[in-house]
Order: structure tokens, then sequence, then C-alpha cells
């Protein structure tokens, strides 16, 4: 079986192919997972909700079972001695940005990605 973009990447022999930028991917995370934002719609991103399912790290699956990050990937940053909230479902409060720290850290921040931006 020659896998394609719809193999689910947990089946044997897959092949992952991230997602491309017709996709919406902006970005690769420094642990080679794709960064694909909050879909955009007239202006704005929408906001997450409860219904949008996201795991402990940030990612979720496309519908067709590829893992990308979607919120900050808080286990990466975590890993690289980044800050992260305390509080894991800080995303779902009326202003998610009062969790993460404001002032500029004495160190620099760790690199997590690179964008593409063509």
């Amino acid at each position: 079986m020659k896998p394609d973009s719809n193999t689910n990447i947990g089946s044997p022999g897959a092949v992952y192919r991230p997602p491309m930028m017709s996709e919406g991917m902006i970005g690769v995370a420094v642990n080679g997972v794709p960064i694909i934002p909050i879909p955009y719609q007239k202006g704005s991103y929408l906001q997450p909700s409860p219904s949008m399912a996201f795991d402990d790290c940030g990612g979720r699956t496309t519908q067709n079972g590829k893992y990308h990050y979607t919120l900050p990937p808080t286990c990466l940053l975590k890993r690289l001695g980044g800050f992260v909230p305390s509080d894991p479902n800080w995303w779902l409060a009326d202003d998610p940005s009062t969790h993460w720290r404001k002032a500029v850290p004495a160190s620099q921040s760790p690199l997590i990605g690179w964008a593409i931006d063509g």
C-alpha cells in the first residue's frame, strides 16, 4: 500500500505528510509538528471554544488524522525552558492573554519553530 496524504500516521507503513500552506500551515515547530492557526474568517481569527478538542500540548488532529499545533505548543515550550501558563485551560478564558507573562524575561525566549513566510 502506498500511503497518501489521507493516511492516518498511526497506520503501519504510513508516511507523515505535513499539511501544505493551502491547508493553512503557517510554520513548523522545531520538533517537526506543523503549526496551523485557528481558522480566519471575516477579518479576525475565530476564538477557540470548548467544543474544539485540543490535547494538553496545544495540538489537535485534522479530519484526516494529521497532528498539528493550533494553540501555543505548551509541552514543547516547557521542554525548551520557556514560560507556560499554570492553568491548562487558559485558552478558554474570556481573555486568554491574561494567562501569559507580559514582562520581558531575563533570558531569551526559546526558538519553537520557523514561519513559512516565503
